[in-house]
């Protein structure tokens, strides 16, 4: 996207600044999307909450921490 925006701003005669910033994920856990049929069926985890006294569902779109791809 960034390249696209360049490449066009160039001939139109505008200046495009950019500032970026960059982290070392080398040992950061992968993000890995579930799949639609997973995402509807296996997407959800639940969990106590004492401020409700009670479950809470939440749905994940990723594979939860500790799960292999």
């Amino acid at each position: 996207m960034v390249a696209c925006v360049m490449r066009t701003a160039t001939p139109t005669g505008l200046t495009v600044e950019l500032a970026a910033k960059a982290w070392d994920l080398a040992d950061a856990y992968k993000q890995v999307p579930l799949s639609d049929e997973a995402y509807e069926l296996d997407s959800f985890l639940v969990v106590y909450s004492p401020a409700r006294r009670g479950p809470e569902v939440y749905g994940q779109k990723v594979l939860p921490f500790g799960s292999v791809a």
